[in-house]
This record gives C-alpha cells, structure tokens and sequence, in this order.
C-alpha cells in the first residue's frame, strides 16, 4: 500500500511543479534531485493515458473526426 500512496504523492507533486516551476523542476532533475518527482517517462505515458481516455470518454475524438470529414469534404467540392 506504501508504493501506491508513494507513487500517487510524486504524481500529484510533480504535476503541481510542472505546472507552478517547470524550469526549477528540470534543473533540480538533471541536478540529480529526482527523488521526489514522478519519472519522465511514466509522467508522460500516465498524462496520455489519462487524456486519451477524458478524450474518449467525453466524445472529443467523434467530434473531431466529425469536424475533419466535414472540412474534407468541403475542399473536395
């Protein structure tokens, strides 16, 4: 249990420096300090699982697929 709390505190506080200090973030990452940060490569695949899913989920990918046949239909004519 001690893993998933951990796992979801570096998530939660990654995101939140990414978002409030992204350079300070990379710096102190490429310092050598990435123990308290989610991995690069998790933090990617994790946020585009996540939005692939709100995109699925909430009908944005029919809707632009809509949108694109529609446009291409109209440079066709």
């Amino acid at each position: 249990m001690n893993a998933v709390t951990n796992v979801e505190r570096r998530f939660t506080f990654t995101i939140t420096r990414m978002t409030t200090a992204p350079g300070l973030v990379i710096k102190e990452f490429l310092d050598g300090k990435t123990r308290p940060y989610f991995l690069p490569s998790r933090l990617a695949f994790t946020m585009l699982t996540i939005s692939t899913i709100v995109i699925l989920k909430t009908g944005l990918f029919d809707l632009s697929q809509h949108a694109f046949s529609n446009s291409a239909s109209m440079l066709d004519s």
